[in-house]
């Protein structure tokens, strides 16, 4: 077995889980944790199997996740950065929602907020109220502390919201994390305002056709468990009476190669590792279109009511 699962982690998909259909589809790539990830042929949907259970993942959120244990923010707290770059205007979907959305008088559901970041750095554009939920302490603590945030510990369908509570909804970097998509869309559609929308910003599965084996998101946040491109999105969003009305991708599917001397001040390092250099060259040359065709790194679509 994979270092990072253990068999007891880890679970056999029944279907599909944005279109239901038999989860029987090739494997087209295996992820760095060595999990097998399958393309779904009716919708397009890239998702591993066998996959983490919830009661794994939520293992994985509440030790460590947020404080540099695991690939995402390896090495860094996450609260800390993320509040650092609050006065930037740099925390992660900031200048995506400010440049697409009205806030003034709005109100806001950040899902997955962590520490509230993203929501304080929307506060100075007059929204009327903000949201969050997560499902780990940690970051929450560390949100209503610093911010007085109302952010609470909860999945969405336990997080007692009513119908149309909210003008937007906020899902960055979170919907890959779901294992229930059609239940999670489902009740995002249900919290939603008549005049709504849903931004969603989440690795872009169109990019795995252009970077194949080298695709990135094959070797980090193995707590993702599917990966959606505008084709699938487009599909599970009709299935809860919504429509993708703007979508856009971006960033290169292939990562650059890390220097071995980082640290060091770039002449130096350029010199010692040419070869990087070189390669990350003709990597930025060969994929430079690729977020103009639907095929980068992240996607980002903006959902409303069809």
């Amino acid at each position: 077995m994979n270092p990072d699962w253990t068999v007891t982690e880890l679970a056999d998909r029944l279907n599909c889980p944005a279109c239901d259909a038999s989860p029987d589809g090739p494997i087209v790539a295996r992820r760095g944790d060595g999990l097998p990830l399958r393309a779904c042929g009716p919708c397009g949907l890239l998702f591993v199997d066998p996959a983490p259970t919830p009661a794994a993942l939520l293992l994985r959120y509440q030790n460590g996740y947020f404080s540099g244990a695991s690939d995402f923010f390896s090495g860094q707290n996450y609260c800390e950065a993320r509040d650092r770059a609050i006065d930037d205007g740099a925390v992660t979907g900031y200048r995506e929602i400010a440049g697409n959305f009205d806030l003034a008088g709005k109100s806001v559901l950040d899902i997955g907020c962590a520490s509230g970041a993203l929501l304080q750095s929307l506060s100075r554009l007059g929204t009327r109220r903000m949201a969050g939920i997560d499902i780990a302490n940690e970051p929450l603590h560390f949100g209503r502390t610093r911010y007085g945030l109302d952010l609470r510990c909860a999945e969405l369908a336990q997080a007692g919201f009513v119908p149309g509570e909210f003008d937007l909804i906020l899902m960055v970097d979170v919907i890959e994390h779901v294992t229930d998509l059609n239940a999670f869309l489902g009740e995002a559609a249900r919290c939603l305002a008549d005049t709504g929308a849903i931004y969603i910003s989440t690795p872009d599965a169109g990019g795995f056709r252009v970077a194949g084996d080298r695709w990135w998101h094959l070797f980090l946040n193995y707590e993702h468990v599917h990966y959606l491109s505008s084709q699938s999105l487009g599909l599970l969003a009709r299935r809860h009476g919504l429509k993708v009305v703007k979508s856009w991708s971006e960033g290169s599917p292939v990562g650059p190669k890390q220097y071995r001397f980082g640290a060091m001040p770039r002449p130096l390092r350029l010199a010692l590792e040419p070869h990087v250099a070189i390669r990350n060259s003709l990597t930025r040359f060969r994929y430079r279109h690729a977020a103009e065709r639907g095929q980068g790194a992240q996607l980002n679509a903006i959902l409303r009511r069809s």
